[in-house]
């Protein structure tokens, strides 16, 4: 079996580029003989009746759920496809370690390029989704110290900051920055951490969270 259809589940809509003749024949062709066709059948199905939305908030549900507990049921249930499979935090971390591989490499280059220490800095803001998971977090607590680690609004700060920036500053969005030299010496105080770079690995990958026995 290609791992390429597998990979369309990354984006729930993608998952509709697979509802073509030529690839649901090359599935239902692997499934005639495939040790487990009834897993191909599920995954067919899946295409069919296009129910990609609905597994992508299942997964969601799930790792919501790991944020905040040490392990979760992944469970979906539509007309013949049914899923059921026990999740730990640590599967999850596993499956995404190399995004918080990249995540911790960008923080440490980040501060060689400022040329700052750790302890130069007073507070770090997480914003966006993917701050919710607790590995993330643990990255910038080993680095500057849970007490400066703080976050709010996750979802909706980034929104907010752009609406009131402009309304803010008395000045058009495009007008020249008169303010260039102070904004540069606050975040040589203050780093400001938005992780939404990688959410969308993160937090919406459902093919890592039901790819290694339930479908395959």
């Amino acid at each position: 079996m290609p791992s390429w259809p597998y990979e369309r589940l990354e984006r729930w809509h993608y998952l509709s580029f697979l509802k073509s003749p030529k690839t649901l024949e090359m599935l239902e062709r692997i499934q005639r003989t495939a040790s487990t066709p009834e897993r191909l059948e599920a995954f067919v199905l899946l295409i069919k009746l296009e129910l990609g939305y609905q597994l992508h908030e299942a997964v969601q549900r799930t790792k919501f759920e790991l944020s905040s507990h040490t392990e979760s049921e992944f469970a979906f249930q539509s007309g013949p496809v049914s899923i059921r499979k026990r999740i730990t935090r640590a599967d999850f971390e596993r499956w995404i370690k190399e995004e918080l591989d990249a995540m911790s490499g960008c923080v440490d280059r980040l501060m060689d390029a400022s040329g700052l220490s750790f302890g130069d800095i007073d507070r770090v803001f997480l914003t966006g989704g993917s701050s919710f998971v607790p590995a993330v977090k643990q990255i910038f607590v080993d680095r500057f110290g849970g007490e400066k680690v703080t976050g709010g609004e996750e979802l909706t700060s980034v929104a907010t900051g752009l609406r009131c920036g402009p309304a803010n500053s008395g000045r058009p969005t495009n007008a020249p920055d008169d303010n260039r030299g102070d904004r540069r010496r606050s975040r040589r105080r203050n780093v400001a951490t938005k992780t939404r770079r990688h959410e969308a690995r993160i937090y919406g990958n459902p093919v890592r969270a039901i790819r290694p026995k339930a479908i395959e």
